[in-house]
């Protein structure tokens, strides 16, 4: 129960790398086994969106530079622009919040 416990306080606090580990005649050890089972998939998905979250800021910075190179180019744009480009930050700084596992 107390590797249990812990694993759940680290999980918590955005540790997705982690794996609960229980003895192997312990009869939590299906319930450890399910929650790993989770814990994957979330640490799949979160390197997906944190993959395709970099990819679209790559794609609006290149616009964002041809925007500027093109004077007479709509304002707006380049305000709707900067606002993607604040709000993939911000996307960004949540998905710091998450330790994922290796390569990710």
């Amino acid at each position: 129960l107390y590797r249990l416990e812990k694993s759940a306080k680290d999980l918590s606090q955005g540790n997705l790398a982690l794996r609960i580990r229980l003895r192997k005649r312990d009869e939590l050890q299906e319930l450890a086994g399910l929650l790993n089972e989770a814990v994957v998939r979330i640490d799949e998905a979160m390197g997906e969106v944190r993959d395709r979250e970099a990819t679209a800021q790559a794609a609006l910075r290149r616009l964002a530079d041809h925007l500027k190179t093109h004077a007479s180019s709509n304002p707006d744009l380049a305000k709707q622009l900067d606002v993607a480009l604040t709000e993939g930050a911000r996307i960004e700084d949540v998905l710091k919040r998450f330790r994922l596992s290796a390569g990710k």
